[in-house]
């Protein structure tokens, strides 16, 4: 974070070409992105020296959403890969449910959760079953989709019903849902 041209470096917006060799430039963009990041939320001094105040608000104001964005994405793909045990391509189709859980929780979601939060997976998880079953059409929809913790939406019960806590369980039954569970 020596210049300015690090934050270019920062807000390049990386997109692989389409093609064959497209996962294996993705998974390598990904694995460069997170590595810019764990640098810029470094405060070791190395980096951290010679930038302005002003540099330091055009990186909290422009940078942060971008790396708050690609943090999440690239941690709800992973933590699906590792539990399933293969590689995932759902989210190359923008127009599945899960692409669309992926970018609701990344770009609607007024809760905006950070990349380390620990409801964070649970979230995504719920978000796909609304996506998946045609949430819309619900004959009960309370709360879904709203800035509030999964543990207050209609049908679904957490150990704790405040603010957090783990999902224990979800009956949409009688509720008018279609298609099938995600994943």
């Amino acid at each position: 974070l020596r210049s300015s041209a690090y934050c270019r470096q920062l807000c390049t917006n990386i997109k692989p070409p389409d093609g064959a060799v497209n996962k294996l430039l993705r998974r390598k963009t990904q694995i460069a992105e997170r590595s810019l990041i764990d640098r810029f939320q470094s405060t070791n001094e190395e980096y951290l020296h010679g930038v302005t105040a002003y540099e330091a608000e055009v990186l909290s104001v422009a940078v942060t959403p971008l790396l708050r964005s690609e943090a999440i994405r690239y941690k709800i793909q992973l933590n699906i890969e590792n539990a399933l045990g293969k590689n995932v391509t759902f989210f190359d189709d923008k127009e599945s449910p899960q692409s669309k859980a992926l970018d609701w929780i990344v770009n609607n979601d007024l809760l905006k959760l950070e990349p380390d939060d620990d409801t964070l997976i649970q979230r995504y998880f719920v978000v796909s079953i609304w996506f998946n079953m045609e949430g819309e059409e619900w004959n009960r929809k309370d709360n879904w989709l709203n800035a509030v913790s999964e543990c207050t939406w209609y049908g679904i019960s957490c150990g704790d019903r405040e603010m957090s806590g783990n999902v224990m369980e979800i009956d949409l039954s009688n509720n008018g849902l279609k298609g099938s569970l995600p994943i």
